[in-house]
């Protein structure tokens, strides 16, 4: 985490009166101007992050963008610039409190609710009209001054992953930054969007704003929310809120609808709908669809989102058949361990949870499986639907990984050194108790995965050498799937894994010959603001204290699965999450 300035101190000129807030790219600050008797807000970027290029082109793109953006619902940049190796961003400072906040206190009035959405319209459509879109809609980002009485002030913050549309250099991972509450199903499914994606979010938060609860808020953590987006019929708020008029169901299933096409025109005609629904109790009928809000031209959508279609294999989200293998490939009871994992004691704790690692990753190196002809072996599940080919396959997945270079500035250590990587997964050689919780501890193991529907596997190690054992290390998994759908299908199903473990102790029992036993505790698994889940494992040993942490996202037709082994402390963490992001950013779309 990175350090705080303190109160007093002096940063590119502005003297730092209050620590605001951290967000998922840097912290706020309330700041004085060095020239001017005002306060303004002082986004500055992690060192970490100013280092990386991806991440400074998109902060100087944000600064860029919310530069040109002048309304009085929308928060003014100032400057821009570098100070002691960070980036930074000098903005509109506004007294008050986010809608977030604001329902944190007390529950809000509909008639408030529905006067906040109607001012954040007002700042969408004038975005979207400058062909800009927004992508992290919701009620952190409306900020609030004045009274609630009558002189309320709303304006939109934080286009910190806004762009203007058709530029997709710089927002690669724009699909997985948006909060999971209030993603539209399109950016969920790694299709392309436009400014529908913000009313769908927009729709989200008035939902919320009414109830004071995220329209699906569900067990299961991020997995049963994506699955919702997809899946399930927008909520109703009139069975939630007594006395809120029946027309107001209507509203919400407007803006929320599953196809971008069947949603209001604009983000205006949605404020005014809810207005006439709360004040009038009827229902206002949206306009004809359209190529997008304000003439935007939408993405290649097709008029039926892929995730409707109400049969074939892209529409379920059960878990895969127990050892579901391509046809040809022998499962891991019967596959041959080519290699062991390199590892031995520095102390128990190191040798088994290296181990384990290493054996997931690297353990086998031949290519694909292929059937007795030589052919890559087909799906067995056949579907008429029509699917467009993936944005990544086999060969372009190891292009996706940060160089060994970029892996040792993650970790802050020059000493590492890489793994030969592997094509396919293998099973582990170290047995856990319970069973079902061993893929928490890294990527690898087939039996994490729906097979049937992967195009390829790449992973790699790297790590550094303490004697025979490697630590810290890192391993790197990703897969490319036949189509979006199937990736983010495995992803809610090694969530579900994740959920389950959470917060419990695994026990490590190693190889028969050597009987040791060491137990992990399981952290409760965390949701970042971009989507990525982490997941840390703690083992405490006689020597030494190792701890594990995971990460996992897709994008696309692609699952990240990244775990980064350290002693005890919290860089890996910030290690896992930084190269996660890299991969995410290298993936199109």
């Amino acid at each position: 985490m990175a350090a705080v300035l303190s109160v007093g101190s002096v940063f590119a000129g502005y003297r730092v009166e209050q620590a605001l807030g951290a967000g998922g790219m840097g912290t706020v600050y309330r700041v004085r101007n060095p020239d001017l008797p005002r306060s303004e807000a002082l986004k500055v970027l992690d060192a970490e992050l100013s280092r990386d290029p991806d991440f400074r082109a998109r902060f100087v793109r944000e600064a860029d963008v919310a530069a040109g953006l002048d309304h009085p619902n929308i928060v003014s940049v100032y400057q821009r610039g570098q100070f002691d190796g960070k980036l930074w961003i000098a903005m509109q400072f506004i007294d008050g409190c986010n809608a977030d906040d604001a329902l944190r206190a007390a529950m809000m009035p509909a008639t408030r609710a529905v006067y906040v959405v109607g001012e954040v319209a007002k700042a969408l459509d004038y975005a979207h009209q400058r062909g800009v879109v927004h992508r992290d809609i919701k009620p952190a980002n409306f900020l609030l001054s004045g009274s609630a009485a009558g002189d309320e002030r709303v304006l939109l913050s934080d286009f910190g992953i806004a762009r203007a549309l058709g530029d997709t250099g710089l927002t690669s991972t724009g699909s997985v930054l948006a909060t999971l509450a209030y993603a539209a199903p399109e950016v969920l499914a790694g299709q392309g969007s436009d400014g529908r994606a913000d009313l769908y979010s927009l729709g989200c938060s008035l939902f919320r704003l009414l109830t004071g609860e995220a329209p699906y808020s569900v067990g299961g953590g991020a997995a049963a929310v994506i699955a919702a987006h997809l899946h399930q019929p927008p909520p109703t708020v009139s069975d939630r809120v007594p006395g809120l008029p029946p027309a107001m169901d209507a509203v919400i299933a407007t803006a929320m609808a599953k196809d971008p096409a069947r949603r209001f025109a604009s983000a205006r005609e949605l404020a005014h709908a809810a207005a006439v629904a709360l004040h009038e109790g009827r229902i206002v009928s949206p306009a004809a669809p359209g190529p997008g809000p304000h003439g935007i031209p939408a993405s290649a959508t097709p008029s039926l989102p892929r995730w409707q279609h109400p049969v074939g294999p892209e529409t379920a989200m059960a878990p895969p058949p127990a050892h579901a293998w391509p046809p040809g490939l022998p499962s891991p009871a019967r596959r041959p361990r080519h290699l062991r994992g390199v590892i031995a004691a520095v102390a128990v704790t190191v040798v088994l949870i290296s181990a384990a690692i290493t054996s997931l990753i690297t353990t086998s190196h031949s290519p694909r499986t292929t059937t007795k002809t030589g052919t890559t072996a087909p799906s067995p599940t056949a579907s008429t639907t029509p699917r467009r080919p993936p944005i990544v396959t086999q060969s372009r997945l190891p292009g996706l990984l940060p160089s060994l270079d970029e892996v040792k500035n993650f970790l802050g250590n020059q000493n590492l050194i890489a793994q030969q990587p592997s094509f396919q997964p293998i099973a582990a050689e170290v047995a856990a108790d319970p069973t079902e919780c061993l893929p928490t501890i890294a990527g690898g193991d087939p039996s994490e995965y729906e097979m049937q529907t992967t195009i390829g596997y790449y992973g790699s190690a790297i790590g550094e050498p303490q004697g025979e054992a490697m630590v810290p290390q890192v391993s790197q998994v990703v897969l490319a799937f036949r189509d979006a759908a199937a990736a983010q299908r495995q992803l809610a199903n090694s969530l579900s894994v994740w959920r389950k473990c959470g917060g419990s102790t695994m026990t490590l029992l190693g190889e028969p010959s050597k009987p040791r036993h060491i137990g992990l505790s399981i952290s409760v698994p965390e949701d970042a603001e971009n989507g990525i889940t982490t997941l840390i494992l703690i083992a405490q040993g006689n020597l030494a204290t190792i701890r594990s942490d995971r990460a996992i996202a897709a994008k696309d037709n692609v699952l990240v699965d990244i775990a980064v082994q350290m002693k005890n402390t919290d860089r890996g963490q910030q290690a896992v999450l930084g190269i996660t992001n890299y991969i995410l950013s290298k993936i199109p779309g």
